[in-house]
């Protein structure tokens, strides 16, 4: 469709507009949208899906803003935090959600740059373990309701199937369509669902049942959150060649609680690897002591 200076591309009723970007032959990002935005000097389009492909795994998000700029050759993803919905990214080769406001890649460049765009000075982007739990934050879900909402998901599902319907879910509670749509919008934030606006409909990640079945003790977790607080530079890049994490801004990492361990990576930098692995040189405290080096390693499936 033509209109002006610029045209649509638009998908079909049952299938959205994709545009892929091929690194060595190869998809290494691919975006999925109702329609793309074309003029001469750039793409864009809203509410679309990004997938960036590393071998068998990806970083996923439902909802970003996309633009390609043709001058720069620059691809920008990023969270439209007007809208209320700042759901993480779903990362399953470092296996953790990412809350960062956006990603941007020259896609001449092998590198990726992961930073937040929102508010002045410092910025905060923080990392969340796929297996991360806390009594806390299952209490706070609740509030002061009788039923966790991570319960009531989870009948749904039993009840309804995979696909949340928001006028379902609304039915199922006896309440208005639009608290249902804030209960599903909640929880997407939160990393739970992944939420389509668009259809006002939402599935559950498999982070529900873990939560439901870490507070009844059936299953092991974690609390390992990475924060990075930086300004005036990327808070991390992507490595496409390895998929490595360089994160800056990491002043400290917490991998146990009940046994007082922790790093401190020197010049606040770490390497997060596959499956929550990371290098740092830096300090380690374990419970009264304090140990320094350079190239350490935390292997997360050996927990050491």
């Amino acid at each position: 469709m033509l209109q002006s200076a610029k045209m649509i591309g638009a998908g079909s009723k049952d299938q959205k507009a994709t545009l892929n970007f091929k690194r060595n032959g190869k998809i290494q990002l691919s975006v999925q949208c109702k329609s793309f935005v074309v003029r001469p000097e750039r793409l864009s389009a809203q509410n679309a899906t990004a997938i960036i492909y590393f071998d068998n795994d990806s970083i996923y998000h439902p909802s970003l803003d996309f633009k390609y700029v043709n001058k720069d050759r620059q691809v920008s993803l990023i969270i439209d935090n007007s809208t209320g919905m700042s759901m993480p990214f779903f990362n399953s080769f470092h296996k953790v959600d990412m809350y960062v406001d956006g990603v941007y890649w020259k896609i001449d460049d092998p590198l990726m740059e992961l930073k937040m765009i929102s508010g002045a000075g410092e910025s905060k982007m923080w990392l969340e373990s796929e297996n991360l739990f806390s009594d806390d934050r299952f209490r706070q879900l609740q509030g002061l309701s009788d039923y966790n909402p991570l319960q009531l998901i989870y009948k749904y599902n039993k009840s309804y199937g995979d696909v949340i319907y928001s006028a379902t879910l609304a039915q199922m509670l006896g309440v208005a369509e639009s608290e249902a749509k804030s209960l599903m919008i909640f929880l997407a934030n939160k990393g739970f669902l992944t939420y389509d606006a668009e259809t006002s409909s939402a599935v559950a990640k498999d982070k529900v049942v873990y939560y439901l079945e870490a507070k009844t003790e059936k299953i092991d977790y974690d609390k390992i959150e990475i924060s990075s607080v930086i300004s005036a530079k990327p808070n991390a890049k992507l490595n496409l060649l390895n998929f490595d994490l360089d994160m800056e801004g990491v002043s400290r990492v917490f991998l146990s609680d009940t046994q007082a361990v922790w790093v401190t990576p020197e010049n606040q930098q770490i390497k997060l690897k596959k499956n929550r692995d990371f290098e740092f040189s830096g300090k380690v405290h374990a419970g009264r002591s304090d140990f320094f080096g350079k190239k350490f390693e935390f292997i997360y499936d050996q927990f050491k």
